[in-house]
């Protein structure tokens, strides 16, 4: 949704593009998550790999929208700030699918 320069509508706006980006995240991250548990990443390498998929997940996002993130997200800065919002998400499925693989099998 992009930008009005009308007062009431700019809140709306800037709400529901946040809940898109949050919701890339999330869905980002669950699937991340899954394939490092597939992968049997464990320790330190599973969370690097968390990282080096929240600046991805970050790129593919920026891909999406085009030039244009300015009409969208106040700054270039608001979508790299929000990489850590599906941490919780990438650990349950992480867990859970590397506990499913290697450990109860």
């Amino acid at each position: 949704m992009k930008y009005s320069y009308k007062p009431s509508h700019l809140n709306e706006s800037r709400g529901h593009n946040h809940m898109v980006l949050m919701n890339f995240r999330t869905l980002f991250a669950i699937i991340c998550g899954i394939v490092s548990g597939i992968l049997g990443l464990n320790g330190v390498s599973g969370f690097l790999m968390f990282l080096a998929y929240g600046c991805l997940g970050s790129f593919f996002f920026l891909i999406k929208i085009g030039k244009g993130y300015l009409s969208y997200y106040p700054s270039f800065g608001t979508i790299f700030r929000t990489w850590l919002s599906g941490f919780m998400e990438y650990l349950l499925s992480w867990i859970v699918f590397y506990n499913i693989i290697y450990v109860l099998s």
